[in-house]
């Protein structure tokens, strides 16, 4: 009998995971936390197991994952650890263009709206109500917060943080590591490792 989706990670975005993968029709098997006092409780009627188990488990057979871990740092460390089959989680009610690439673990949420030739990296989150307009491309490990716009062409790097209801304006580029706080509005390109916010935003001091 194949395994259903693993998640890894127990806490609030566990819960999106596990509806998104409802709305699909995926099977959850169940969940897997570092975190003690998670172990054993149930997250939407599934049961947190335990730790991940070592990798002889994850070798043993083709197991399908997915990272249910806000962090990108963190994401990033696991996705890298165990040798996972890992899963597109794309809500039922989003849309998403035929030509849009889905990056391996990559998670779109509900009312989420990715227009033609978009591109989004693995293991990278493009949460409730984004609009993700054409020819964008989006790196590994990111987040785009609930209701972000990303105009035509945008180029956001890896392990980026794109705030709830920031918008990012055509052609703009983020390098990586960049955090966009809530509400900005991106005007120009942003190099690696910087922090803006605001109308218009300003790298902050």
């Amino acid at each position: 009998m194949t395994d259903g989706v693993w998640i890894i990670g127990a806490g609030g975005h566990a819960k999106v995971a596990i509806a998104i993968a409802d709305s699909m029709g995926l099977s959850v098997s169940g969940l897997y936390d570092d975190d003690a006092a998670r172990q054993g409780t149930k997250v939407l009627g599934r049961l947190v197991m335990g730790p991940p188990p070592d990798l002889g488990w994850w070798q043993a057979a083709p197991r399908r994952a997915f990272i249910a871990i806000g962090d990108n740092r963190v994401r990033k460390a696991k996705a890298a650890m165990f040798p996972a089959q890992w899963v597109v989680l794309r809500h039922a009610t989003s849309w998403v263009h035929e030509s849009v690439v889905l990056g391996p673990g990559a998670m779109v949420c509900a009312g989420a709206m990715i227009q033609p030739e978009a591109a989004i990296g693995a293991h990278s989150i493009v949460n409730t109500g984004v609009v993700v307009e054409h020819d964008c491309h989006i790196g590994d490990c990111t987040h785009v917060a609930g209701g972000a716009v990303l105009a035509g062409a945008c180029r956001i790097g890896d392990q980026c943080f794109v705030g709830a209801g920031a918008t990012i304006l055509p052609g703009v580029t983020l390098a990586g590591n960049v955090t966009v706080g809530a509400g900005a509005a991106v005007v120009g390109d942003v190099s690696a490792g910087l922090t803006v916010m605001g109308v218009p935003a300003r790298v902050k001091p």
